[in-house]
């Protein structure tokens, strides 16, 4: 069992068991980026734009369009009772753009609920598998040199299972109490 011990003294600010059940979002975060860069974009050239105002406006344009589509994923998944994050971006992004194409054949003012909560309906049923904890160890990076650097002999450590959380592995320390004799009590 590991142990933890924050470094921030007010648990009232940043309580510890608060910062590790969102440890494992922080990753969301990383996905966000991927999700932007590479499913919303496509192919296409990064930026178009010449002039700094031109790219401002192009970066607003793509982090709004991000915004639609995830605000649409949320709405989708609070009906279907789901998490968000287990909701696909790219597919979502996809029936989206399929329905947009639709929904410029018809009146909108006829169809627009219906169209609405027919896509929300088909954006819940790409549900994605649990992600699994992550793990990264953390490693001083190696400065290049002329020989090459000794094999390291540490195995890459085993991957979690999908149900397991960081607060099973995790024992809890108030840094406020008094410390324990070397050795355990």
């Amino acid at each position: 069992m590991y142990r933890l011990v924050t470094t921030l003294l007010n648990p009232r600010v940043a309580p510890a068991l608060t910062l590790l059940t969102l440890y494992h979002e922080r990753w969301e975060i990383e996905l966000v980026i991927d999700e932007i860069k590479t499913h919303e974009r496509g192919q296409r050239k990064v930026l178009r734009s010449k002039t700094p105002e031109g790219v401002r406006q192009e970066l607003y344009g793509i982090y709004l369009a991000h915004y639609a589509v995830r605000a649409l994923l949320a709405q989708a998944a609070i009906e279907a009772d789901l998490d968000p994050d287990r909701l696909s971006f790219s597919e979502g992004l996809f029936e989206l753009t399929e329905m947009l194409s639709l929904a410029l054949t018809v009146e909108p003012e006829q169809q627009a609920m219906r169209l609405q909560a027919r896509l929300r309906h088909k954006m819940a049923c790409h549900v994605l598998p649990p992600r699994r904890l992550r793990i990264n160890r953390r490693e001083i990076k190696q400065i290049y040199h002329k020989y090459k650097p000794k094999k390291r002999q540490l195995p890459p450590p085993e991957p979690f299972e999908p149900e397991q959380q960081f607060l099973d592995f995790v024992e809890l320390l108030d840094p406020l109490a008094p410390a324990l004799p070397v050795g355990g009590p």
